[in-house]
């Protein structure tokens, strides 16, 4: 019984170290552009997952904004929007569970 306990704990401690980039590195639950700049699509896009009681995180990365969420067992989401150099923003985003982040993709989707 203590091994099971210590194995609990030992991925929960591994899960908490994943990254956004990490996360972003599975296929995409969401994937477009916007006329946006990254800012302001990823200022939109915390405010709407925040308003559905996540717990979210905005970090400033090269060329625009990582937008992440977590539980208690580490990072759940993450959407990347990055300005690449023909001008464009993509918008990319990956979750650990993809039939957990619905409300997050349409909130993302709407945001466009």
């Amino acid at each position: 019984m203590k091994k099971r306990y210590l194995a609990i704990a030992a991925l929960a401690l591994l899960a908490g170290c994943t990254t956004s980039s990490d996360l972003l590195k599975k296929d995409p639950v969401f994937y477009g552009h916007t006329d946006h700049t990254p800012e302001a699509y990823a200022a939109c896009v915390a405010d709407s997952w925040r308003r559905q009681g996540e717990e979210v995180k905005v970090t400033n990365i090269d060329g625009g904004v990582d937008v992440t969420t977590s539980s208690v067992t580490g990072m759940t989401s993450a959407l990347r929007v990055q300005r690449w150099s023909n001008g464009s923003v993509q918008i990319r985003m990956a979750a650990r569970s993809s039939w957990g982040s619905q409300e997050q993709v349409q909130a993302a989707n709407l945001c466009m």
